[in-house]
């Protein structure tokens, strides 16, 4: 069943001659055990039946269509589940084209308390040292992959929540749940950065420490997440570990449409602008960089 779920598409790209695969496993522990391993599956697309060719640093069909697979991974998971619980890391690094750490949602409404959907490091006051960015991209690094296959995860959205005792409001206040749905998204727990910075809040707290991106308060609902100063930071911190890049989700979330009047997709720009070395947007510069694509 499993090679087949493979080898179908792998038929399918290599027939139009044109396509990439991306391999997606978000929930390994529950989706692997002791004997199936996620590179089993990245190995399966080398199989003869495949007719498939290996090269030093990608796949390819027949050796002219590459295979773009990616292993996405959530922050806090890659600690809650030990990697080599359905990764061989230093084996699929080998084979993957890059590898997408899904940064982000570290926190949220099911912690019971409010928490930054993406801090860069540890804060002293949270539940575990390890549920951060920094320390999931080393733990990575640690178990052998490469780190220029290392593709960081930005959210474009904000984890809501609803306070639950009046006066505490702060990081980490006790919650009675997610936040109120959003005017667009439609969902509890979760807003859009075009329906948070679009709204009026009594409060906005910036950590001191740059360890995380900023949250807001309104009432009882409570916000985290990246602004353009904490995307800057994180981009700065890709190009001085010599990760490959950055992802992002997603990007119907960003202010697509300029809505708060800071120009059509503010965080996008700021990732790429960024990445390639201008944080300060020109308008020269802006036009270069439409030309370079990236990862999204």
């Amino acid at each position: 069943m499993r090679s087949s779920i493979l080898i179908t598409p792998v038929k399918l790209i290599q027939v139009q001659e044109k396509g990439s695969l991306s391999l997606s496993l978000p929930h390994v522990c529950s989706a692997t055990n002791a004997h199936g391993h996620f590179y089993e599956q990245v190995l399966l697309l080398l199989a003869p039946t495949s007719r498939v060719t290996k090269t030093t640093n990608s796949l390819f069909f027949t050796e002219t269509v590459s295979i773009f697979t990616m292993c996405e991974m959530t922050s806090a998971q890659t600690f809650l589940c030990p990697l080599s619980a359905g990764y061989d890391v230093s084996t699929i690094s080998k084979y993957l084209d890059w590898i997408g750490v899904m940064d982000y949602d570290i926190h949220g409404s099911w912690d019971k308390r409010t928490g930054h959907i993406a801090p860069m490091y540890a804060h002293p006051e949270d539940t575990h040292d390890y549920l951060n960015v920094n320390t999931s991209i080393h733990h990575w690094m640690k178990r052998g992959a490469d780190p220029s296959k290392l593709i960081m995860g930005i959210p474009l959205y904000g984890n809501s929540f609803t306070l639950s005792e009046p006066g505490k409001s702060d990081l980490f206040a006790p919650t009675s749940g997610p936040g109120e749905r959003g005017q667009f998204t439609n969902q509890g727990g979760i807003l859009a950065y075009y329906e948070i910075c679009s709204q009026r809040w009594d409060r906005k707290v910036q950590d001191e420490n740059w360890r995380m991106g900023p949250f807001m308060v309104k009432g009882n609902q409570w916000i985290s997440y990246d602004d353009k100063a904490t995307i800057i930071r994180k981009t700065q911190y890709i190009k001085a570990n010599g990760l490959g890049g950055a992802m992002i989700w997603a990007l119907d979330f960003d202010d697509f449409s300029n809505l708060c009047g800071n120009g059509k997709y503010p965080l996008l720009k700021t990732v790429q602008g960024s990445l390639l070395g201008n944080d300060s947007f020109s308008r020269s510069q802006r036009k270069r960089s439409a030309k370079i694509s990236f990862r999204y």
